[in-house]
């Protein structure tokens, strides 16, 4: 990360579930950003078996563009490999869910650069539990946990323990060590651009940065969607409302408990956010 980004760059954005990713892809869909993500594989839009690259967009009265893959299945990876996804350049940015299969995609002369944006892990959680209870239109929608206490909730039915450093691990939560949070914590400082939830606009920006959004996007294009999608906005956006758990609580310490490593990881997210600011000044001169 500590180059400078070139335009024949391609960046990839790890989404983590209930962090912002959604609303991040909005923000660059609406900018008209070429996006991979699982809108490029879905059959509905007739592309998706299609034997070449190409850009269409979905829907009406929106800037959106999508290239015909989606690298967040091992079926879709393995087609955009054999398309040359990366060699193409077709894409601005890539979205994808495992960290463990996307290097597949890069060779030693095509890099990328990665972004994610993080959550605190309790708040996260809390967020998924409220979010899942009610989208019908998720395929792990659980409609058994509506009504449902939160704290029973916690303490007898979340499972999705260290949700963040095992995905990055590619282990299962129980097999997590010390060593794999040094790791880890060592992979964001090398190879990732990190961004906070709680500091969202200043995160977009960052990312911006590393995929010179100034250089490839029009002022007038990008003050639309600014307009859009930030100031007294930003919290409307993709917005799930549920009651807030405080911090020190008996619920939220229950759920911290359980996610201990996670918990760490963000605390050194936090410090590295902070210690990145130079670096995306850098990358602006």
């Amino acid at each position: 990360v500590t180059v400078k980004p070139k335009p024949e760059e391609t960046s990839v954005y790890w989404h983590i579930p209930k962090s912002g990713g959604t609303n991040a892809k909005s923000y660059f869909g609406c900018l008209g950003l070429a996006l991979v993500s699982k809108t490029g594989g879905l059959a509905k839009y007739g592309v998706a078996e299609e034997d070449r690259l190409e850009i269409f967009k979905p829907f009406e009265n929106s800037n959106a563009r999508f290239v015909n893959v989606d690298v967040t299945t091992t079926e879709g990876l393995d087609r955009a490999v054999k398309l040359g996804l990366i060699q193409s350049s077709i894409a601005d940015v890539i979205f994808f869910t495992n960290p463990t299969i996307i290097e597949g995609l890069f060779d030693t002369e095509h890099k990328g650069r990665v972004m994610a944006m993080f959550r605190n892990p309790v708040d996260r959680l809390i967020s998924k539990f409220y979010y899942l209870s009610i989208a019908s239109w998720e395929p792990n929608y659980q409609p058994t946990w509506d009504g449902m206490d939160l704290g029973v909730w916690a303490r007898d039915h979340d499972t999705d323990h260290n949700f963040v450093l095992r995905t990055l691990m590619g282990k299962k939560a129980r097999h997590l060590t010390e060593a794999d949070l040094t790791h880890a914590k060592q992979l964001l400082s090398e190879r990732f651009i990190v961004g906070l939830s709680n500091k969202y606009e200043e995160s977009i920006r960052r990312f911006e940065a590393v995929m010179l959004v100034n250089e490839k996007i029009d002022s007038d294009t990008r003050y639309k969607c600014n307009s859009e999608f930030f100031g007294s906005r930003i919290e409307k956006k993709n917005a799930n409302d549920h009651p807030q758990v405080e911090p020190g609580s008996e619920i939220y310490n229950i759920i911290a408990e359980n996610n201990l490593l996670d918990m760490a990881l963000y605390e050194y997210i936090i410090d590295l956010f902070a210690e990145q600011t130079e670096l995306i000044d850098s990358y602006k001169i």
